[in-house]
């Protein structure tokens, strides 16, 4: 072979058993770092193991202390345990923390501890911690009920314990969270008594937190089950096309602020135990169509200003302590279908008026201390379908009407 040729040959030779030792080394050199990432995995995947293992454990242990903490705190209700006192040793803000773990329907039970366990628990700052802790589980009590408003007469309801009997502070921050943006709440908190159509011994009062916050969107509020008096700021509801307090337990006057609820169709405070006059500022729901002040302790005159509620359709005031005459004015409400006033103590003549009110369907005007004749002028009223003047020992009628009686 030409010395030339396998000069070029043997140096071919050289470089290749050079590179191939240089890829032996790397490969070499990549096998033991792929060794070494397969124990690391391994070590890792150990580790994984052993640290679901360890959470696991620490979740366990989290819910036993839960469940223990929750038992501690449960007797410290009984005043008869030498640690009962002991509760004053602990920081507010400790405090705060381990109680707001308990689910906010439970949770305020504890307020008769003692005076500083219901300072803590009367705090925004302790509502705000309860709420985002049990967030999940109240927005699911939430979706249940039912947003869209109801056609009256048919209500909805459902049972918030949670924000009705809880402490002031905490239905500010619970409105402010999760009420802004409702259009319809419907809820009850008591059973209804079928024998007296009322709800036995409520003990819930009317939510005042909801009236701090600017729910702007309501237009339907029906509460049953509470007890108290009227607050003075209902009118902040300037929203509400229903306002729906009957078969409550609710006393003292109607608060004239009630007139400030300008788009209000429906006003039912029926079957209460409201006591005053009716306030004149009622006249200024000029959108009203159903008035519902039966069943009550009212008293004094009808307010003048009743009479210009010229969209009524029904009018309750039956079951009260009302005095008086009934003016020419009745005979503007010529849309009324329904009127109601027996079982009071008006007196005086029935207004000739009254034969203007042509949609009248139900006159109810018995048991009072009305005098004189029934007007012929309620022949007119063709869509009478019952009409009730008994026991009005000075009322006299010349003519017949097949559904009058007397």
């Amino acid at each position: 072979m030409d010395p030339t040729i396998l000069s070029i040959l043997q140096s071919i030779q050289s470089q290749l058993n050079s590179q191939t030792q240089l890829i032996d080394s790397r490969l070499a050199r990549i096998d033991a770092a792929l060794a070494a990432q397969q124990t690391q995995l391994e070590n890792t995947s150990q580790s994984t193991v052993a640290i679901q293992q360890d959470l696991l454990s620490i979740q366990i242990e989290i819910a036993s202390n839960h469940q223990n903490l929750v038992g501690e705190i449960s007797k410290l209700s009984n005043p008869h345990r030498k640690f009962y006192t002991r509760i004053n040793q602990v920081p507010d803000e400790t405090f705060t923390q381990i109680f707001s773990w308990i689910h906010p329907e439970g949770v305020f039970k504890f307020r008769r501890l003692c005076r500083r366990a219901k300072t803590v628990l009367d705090t925004k700052h302790f509502a705000t911690l309860n709420l985002a802790i049990h967030h999940t589980s109240i927005q699911k009590e939430l979706s249940n009920d039912d947003d869209d408003v109801p056609a009256f007469p048919d209500y909805p309801l459902s049972s918030n314990i949670t924000f009705m009997y809880a402490p002031h502070s905490f239905q500010f921050v619970y409105a402010q969270k999760y009420l802004k943006s409702r259009r319809h709440i419907g809820w009850n908190v008591n059973e209804l008594d079928e024998v007296t159509n009322s709800y036995a011994d409520p003990k819930a009062v009317f939510p005042k937190g909801l009236l701090e916050v600017p729910v702007e969107s309501l237009v339907s509020l029906a509460l049953y089950g509470i007890r108290g008096s009227i607050p003075s700021n209902i009118g902040s509801l300037s929203s509400l096309n229903v306002l729906f307090l009957a078969l409550n337990g609710l006393s003292g006057n109607i608060p004239p602020e009630i007139g400030l609820l300008r788009n209000l169709r429906v006003l039912r405070l029926d079957s209460n135990r409201l006591s005053g006059v009716i306030p004149s500022e009622i006249g200024d729901l000029g959108s009203l169509e159903y008035l519902y002040l039966d069943r009550n302790e009212l008293e004094g005159s009808i307010p003048p200003s009743v009479w210009g509620l010229l969209y009524l359709k029904e009018l309750y005031l039956d079951e009260n302590r009302f005095t008086g005459c009934l003016p020419d004015a009745i005979g503007n409400l010529s849309r009324l279908q329904d009127f109601c006033v027996s079982c009071n103590q008006l007196s005086g003549p029935i207004p000739v008026s009254i034969g203007n009110m042509a949609s009248l369907s139900l006159l109810y005007m018995y048991d009072n201390q009305f005098t004189g004749p029934v007007p012929r002028e309620m022949m007119n009223l063709n869509n009478l379908s019952d009409c009730d003047l008994r026991d009005n020992s000075g009322l006299t009628c010349d003519f017949e009407i097949d559904v009058l009686r007397l």
